[in-house]
């Protein structure tokens, strides 16, 4: 788990985005204000991420992180054309609480499919990214 991120993977490091995110950390935002947060980050992140997309580029994966990520995975998949080849996948993994190291507990991500090629993992990464490093750790 402690391998850097993947030479492919990005991380935004747009100061807008990490504006709405220290918005999503107040603890005393109600749950409507951290949806719509949640949708604001998730459409920055979707057209930053999306920008260079070509329609060729063949079969595409969303790996969505539960829970976080399913409020960010419709703003990545209107990003695509209707006939774009796009496949969502879910993983659900938390932080345990006291070593802090990520948990796996659900996992619907296909064993090896090779017609996918790209991949885009769906998580806000409030704290350390380190559920998206586990993530893509098990795409491996």
């Amino acid at each position: 788990m402690s391998s850097p991120l993947p030479a492919n993977a990005r991380v935004s490091t747009n100061p807008f985005l990490e504006s709405k995110l220290n918005h999503l950390r107040d603890r005393s935002l109600g749950s409507s204000a951290v949806r719509a947060t949640t949708a604001e980050i998730a459409r920055i992140l979707a057209v930053e991420a999306t920008q260079n997309h070509k329609p060729d580029h063949g079969k595409i994966a969303l790996i969505v992180v539960l829970r976080s990520g399913l409020g960010m995975s419709d703003a990545f998949l209107s990003q695509f054309a209707p006939d774009t080849d796009v496949v969502v996948y879910h993983i659900g993994m938390f932080r345990e609480k006291y070593t802090l190291q990520p948990v796996e507990y659900y996992n619907k991500l296909p064993n090896n499919n090779t017609e996918i090629k790209r991949v885009y993992v769906i998580d806000p990464l409030i704290a350390t990214g380190g559920t998206a490093t586990a993530v893509i750790e098990t795409l491996r």
